[in-house]
């Protein structure tokens, strides 16, 4: 278990580094030298843009390949297939009850709403 975590934060590090790496080396030269090499339409800049966009989208893919229990989990998220599980699953309230629940009891709504006798604006 130790080994895959560590071969995990190795990939995830070097990607970070790799896919970051031009644009804050290209911040850190423009800051030094007063360049504008930063100016949005250029093809570099589109290249750091692309490469800050590449690190986010990869991280899933690093995790899918060194974690089985996180391929596990993508696998049970995005399939079409329900759970054969019989257990029930939390369920949060649905919002007509929330609702109801304010209806009934409008004095705990005011509470919030009113300001208290020592919030006074000076």
């Amino acid at each position: 278990m130790r080994d895959r975590v560590s071969r995990m934060l190795i990939a995830n590090g070097t990607m970070f580094f790799l896919c970051l790496a031009p644009f804050e080396l290209t911040s850190l030269w423009a800051m030094v030298t007063n360049d504008t090499f930063l100016e949005t339409g250029r093809p570099w800049t589109q290249f750091c843009r692309v490469m800050m966009y590449l690190n986010s989208a990869v991280n899933p893919i690093i995790y899918n390949i060194t974690n089985p229990r996180y391929r596990q989990a993508f696998m049970r998220a995005f399939s079409k297939k329900q759970d054969d599980d019989t257990s029930p699953r939390p369920r949060l309230p649905s919002s007509s009850a929330t609702c109801e629940g304010r209806a009934k009891n409008p004095s705990s709504r005011r509470k919030f709403l009113t300001p208290s006798p020592n919030s006074h604006s000076h």
